[in-house]
């Protein structure tokens, strides 16, 4: 369990996307997309940044980016072409991770992250040691901080 002063990974993937499906007409999914960037952000509790890093990706399987997904990310199709395949891409964020503390949690904004860089990890064959660390679902805590949030306000409105 990660103690009070220990760092927290904010991490942010951005995937191949287009307007309603893909090229083929398959309908976009964690096994449709591919990671096209991995942005990091080593904080400390008290929200302080410490380092970021971006680990931009070339896709394989869908080496062409859409319009869609170039004006949502503002990733060009340049910097996924001078990018390394997936596998290189997580060799490097692995080197980056040996220097954070062992027992720094990672989150991100929903499951999505977790989930696609699950997936994309199993399909190629690649082990991220950000996957060995525990994953906190910020959107999830958010919910539950504004509720009890708002929960109060009501109960401060309502005896006032």
């Amino acid at each position: 369990m990660p103690d009070t002063d220990s760092p927290i990974i904010v991490v942010d993937l951005e995937a191949i996307c287009w307007d309603a499906c893909t090229p083929e007409g398959a309908a976009q999914s964690i096994h449709t997309m591919e990671i096209i960037e991995i942005g990091c952000a080593l904080s400390n509790r008290h929200g302080t940044v410490l380092d970021t890093r971006s680990f931009m990706v070339r896709p394989q399987r869908q080496p062409v980016l859409s319009k869609f997904c170039i004006e949502l990310t503002h990733i060009t199709q340049a910097m996924v072409d001078n990018a390394p395949p997936f596998a290189d891409a997580i060799v490097q964020m692995n080197a980056w991770l040996n220097d954070v503390a062992a027992d720094a949690l990672w989150c991100s904004w929903g499951n999505y992250d977790l989930n696609q860089l699950t997936a994309q990890c199993a399909l190629d064959r690649v082990d991220s040691q950000l996957l060995q660390r525990p994953h906190l679902n910020a959107k999830k805590l958010w919910r539950r901080l504004e509720y009890r949030t708002l929960t109060a306000i009501s109960g401060l409105v309502a005896s006032g």
